[in-house]
């Protein structure tokens, strides 16, 4: 499985051409950023960064995590080129302090061209970003898939549409770089 999992991830980073050398990147994609609510996230923090296609899903998630008052950025990108551009600052991802390096990405398991645990492998045979978290996403009757993410390297998984208290637990377990606003009393 370990074999067949690291062809897929050299086949992967060939397709999306991931090299060390950042200058020879071509990336023909286009973009859709979502930017923090009302700019409310501090400055310096480490972003969470959704691999999400459905924007209403995506935008769910956001109204639970604004629940949470998480202060961090919290940016979407569509299609796994858009994470690799994002994850390499290229394009228009270049400046780290309006982007900043995620915390975290949330893969969604069901991609339009790509799947999530390819997206997946790919991350994890990267020495570049193999370390960073991943929260496989997808719906509850896909939860054989989420499972196999988790097998393959996802540190933890959830089910759409997720609710504010299991992302905490998600973060407080994956000891995540995250900062909540204190509740004022």
């Amino acid at each position: 499985m370990t074999f067949l999992l690291r062809r897929r991830a050299a086949l992967l980073s060939t397709i999306y051409n991931i090299g060390d050398d950042v200058e020879q990147q071509e990336f023909t994609m286009t973009a859709m950023v979502q930017q923090p609510a009302g700019d409310k996230a501090v400055p310096g923090l480490m972003a969470v960064l959704f691999l999400e296609d459905n924007e209403n899903d995506f935008e769910l998630a956001r109204i639970h995590l604004e629940k949470l008052k998480l202060q961090n950025p919290v940016y979407r990108v569509r299609n796994a080129d858009d994470l690799m551009a994002y994850l390499h600052g290229a394009r228009e991802y270049h400046n780290r302090s309006k982007y900043p390096f995620p915390a975290v990405i949330v893969i969604d398991q069901r991609l339009p061209k790509t799947s999530g645990l390819d997206v997946q492998a790919l991350l994890r045979a990267s020495l570049k970003f193999r370390t960073i978290p991943i929260i496989a996403i997808s719906s509850p009757e896909r939860i054989a898939a989420l499972q196999s993410a988790v097998k393959l390297g996802a540190d933890g998984y959830l089910t759409k549409p997720f609710q504010a208290g299991e992302f905490a637990r998600h973060s407080l377990n994956l000891k995540l770089p995250l900062q909540f606003a204190q509740a004022a009393d």
